[in-house]
């Protein structure tokens, strides 16, 4: 393993099981619930998600019973099964390195790059090893999106029968802030796009060939590792074939 990558992983390996909560204990809140599941996938990869947090900032959140709506045992158990179908998601990449599979556990380091953290495990040294290695972080990604996607269907579904009965304008401050709330994670997970993640790929990319974490050049070789096309300059053409077409199907 390269030197640049092991001190990746040792820095990575203090943040594991340590993503950001702005959720408080006994803080009965819809809003600061929804803070803190957003704030856990900003934390990772820097991020996976396009998050617009002037969105979140617009809504009183600061005040606990702005959104109380007595659903907070329902948001929990959502957010329960948000970390399984996370932690799923985190294993299958591990698993899904051909060149150097492992059981894992995944890991990240501050600046966004991914690796798993397992003796079976290396960073990718060649083309094809590169390859397989956005194939399985794309698929890393598109079971993180859908996880997110589910979890905010069942919030929704969960405030709007909360909601429904009083019309528009008799509403409360806590019905009005769940709307506000729920807006906003569907903005965020609207801008989902292809051209979103072709952006994150090359980004990851840019990353993986900075000094810090290729101080020496020891990625230099992904820079010979980009596609041929006719318009496109090589490595755009490589995130969108073998990362962007693998998060966001045709039809979306």
């Amino acid at each position: 393993m390269h030197a640049a990558f092991n001190s990746v992983q040792q820095d990575a390996s203090k943040m594991q099981n340590s993503m950001p909560r702005n959720f408080k204990p006994g803080h009965n809140s819809f809003a600061h619930y929804v803070e803190m599941y957003l704030n856990k996938l900003v934390s990772f990869a820097s991020p996976i998600f396009p998050f617009e947090d002037a969105c979140f900032a617009s809504i009183n959140i600061t005040d606990a019973g702005a959104c109380n709506n007595g659903h907070v045992a329902a948001f929990v158990e959502i957010e329960e099964e948000f970390d399984r179908n996370f932690e799923s998601c985190q294993s299958g990449f591990c698993a899904s390195l051909d060149y150097a599979p492992s059981e894992g556990p995944m890991g990240m380091c501050s600046c966004g790059i991914v690796f798993c953290s397992n003796a079976a495990y290396r960073a990718p040294m060649m083309c094809d090893e590169g390859e397989e290695y956005l194939l399985s972080l794309a698929q890393l990604v598109k079971c993180t999106v859908d996880a997110a996607k589910d979890a905010s269907q069942k919030r929704k579904d969960v405030i709007s029968v909360n909601n429904e009965a009083p019309p528009k304008e008799g509403r409360d401050a806590s019905q009005s802030c769940q709307e506000d709330v729920v807006a906003c994670e569907e903005d965020v997970l609207k801008s989902v796009t292809k051209g979103w993640a072709t952006r994150y790929c090359i980004n990851y990319i840019d990353k993986m060939l900075s000094p810090e974490i290729s101080p020496s050049g020891e990625y230099a070789w992904m820079e010979e590792c980009g596609i041929d096309h006719p318009t496109l300059d090589p490595m755009t053409a490589l995130c969108m074939e073998v990362f962007s077409s693998n998060i966001i199907d045709e039809d979306e």
